[in-house]
């Protein structure tokens, strides 16, 4: 993430984050970045089923050795079957 802050004066300012991310993973952090909130709400829920939400979509973590994180079984990046495997209604 490269972000730029820019003041337009005394008490105006706006920040640009621009982020990268690959062609496959593009719809799947754009769907995760557009919900802000919603996407925090769903990401609580998914760690409450030990799944993990992100940039890349959801994954079931493994884990080794006192909870260091060895390898992620992908499981979707389509945000329709996310909302589905956790249970939301999604119109």
């Amino acid at each position: 993430i490269l972000s730029f802050a820019y003041t337009l004066d005394k008490n105006t300012f706006f920040q640009v984050d621009l982020i990268l991310t690959s062609l496959e993973n593009f719809e799947p952090t754009l769907n995760y970045l557009h919900h802000n909130d919603f996407s925090n709400f769903i990401g609580r829920i998914a760690r409450k089923l030990n799944l993990k939400l992100g940039h890349t979509g959801l994954v079931y973590p493994i884990y080794y050795n006192n909870q260091d994180t060895k390898n992620d079984i992908y499981l979707t990046n389509n945000y329709e079957e996310i909302l589905k495997i956790l249970g939301i209604i999604h119109d």
